[in-house]
C-alpha cells in the first residue's frame, strides 16, 4: 500500500501542475495588430484583452467580444509558433503590383512583439489563415 501511495502522488502532483500551467498559457493576454494597405488604402484590426477595433478609409468600429470568443482567439494564437511568423512564405504576391493591399501581422505576448512577413491581403499564409479569418469574421 505505502508503495501505491509513493508512486500515484507524484504522478498526480506532476499532473495537477501540468494542467495548472496549460491553463495559465492559454489564459496569457495577446495583443494582436493586423494592418493590410497600399496607395490610399488602410484596412486595420486590432485585437486587446477583450476589444477589437476594426478600421478602414471609409469605417471605423469596436466591439467588445465575449469570453468565448476571446478564448477561441487565445487558443488559435496559442497554437501558432510565433518565433517563426517572420520566416513563413506568402502564398501570392499581387501586392508587389498593387493588386492587393500588403498586409502583416504584429503579435505582442508576454513583453515581445513578434511580426509576420508582408502578404497579400485576405491571403495570409496557411499558419496565420485561421486567426486571419476569426479576426475578420468577429469584425463584421
Amino acid at each position: 500500500m505505502k508503495t501505491l501511495i509513493k508512486i500515484t502522488f507524484p504522478f498526480l502532483l506532476f499532473v495537477l501542475t501540468s494542467c495548472t500551467a496549460q491553463d495559465k498559457d492559454i489564459n496569457t493576454a495577446f495583443e494582436i495588430s493586423y494592418v493590410a494597405q497600399t496607395r490610399g488604402s488602410i484596412v486595420s484590426i486590432g485585437f486587446k484583452e477583450n476589444n477589437l477595433l476594426y478600421k478602414s478609409n471609409t469605417d471605423k468600429k469596436s466591439t467588445v467580444l465575449s469570453k468565448i470568443q476571446v478564448n477561441d482567439i487565445n487558443n488559435i494564437v496559442y497554437s501558432i509558433k510565433l518565433s517563426e511568423i517572420a520566416n513563413l512564405t506568402a502564398p501570392s504576391n499581387k501586392r508587389f503590383t498593387d493588386n492587393a493591399l500588403s498586409a502583416k501581422f504584429t503579435i505582442k505576448k508576454n513583453n515581445t512583439s513578434y511580426e509576420s512577413i508582408e502578404f497579400d491581403h485576405g491571403n495570409p499564409p496557411k499558419e496565420l489563415k485561421d486567426i486571419y479569418l476569426l479576426l475578420e469574421k468577429y469584425s463584421k
